[in-house]
């Protein structure tokens, strides 16, 4: 199933196409205040408009995505602060001058630091 095409424009609280002023998208009366009606027609409208290049299916799965983009500077804070830890771990190891078994993690932890 497609949708509309075009851009639309609220009237009101009516949603029309911008090219056809008679053909009408959407009526509005979900309050019984006129202005909140007329609100929410020019909102949605704006909305439509604003996504008028991305797919039904972008926008559908778009919240998810967004969140991600948003706790992306968590993620990065929480990887530096890892990275903090892990350079102290290795320097206290390194320190002490040990080979024993875990000699090969810390290698591993110091090739991976290096690779940043």
């Amino acid at each position: 199933m497609s949708h509309v095409e075009g851009r639309l424009k609220a009237d009101g609280d009516w949603i029309g196409l911008e090219s056809d002023c008679d053909a009408t998208v959407a009526y509005i009366d979900a309050f019984d205040d006129e202005e909140i009606n007329e609100a929410n027609a020019r909102r949605l409208a704006a909305c439509w408009n604003a996504c008028e290049s991305f797919t039904t299916e972008f926008l559908e799965d778009f919240p998810k995505t967004i969140n991600t983009v948003l706790n992306f500077g968590t993620l990065k804070q929480d990887r530096d602060e890892l990275r903090k830890a892990a350079e102290e771990v290795l320097k206290i190891w390194e320190g002490k001058g040990r080979t024993d078994m875990y000699g090969r993690v810390m290698e591993n932890l110091r090739v991976a630091l290096e690779n940043k």
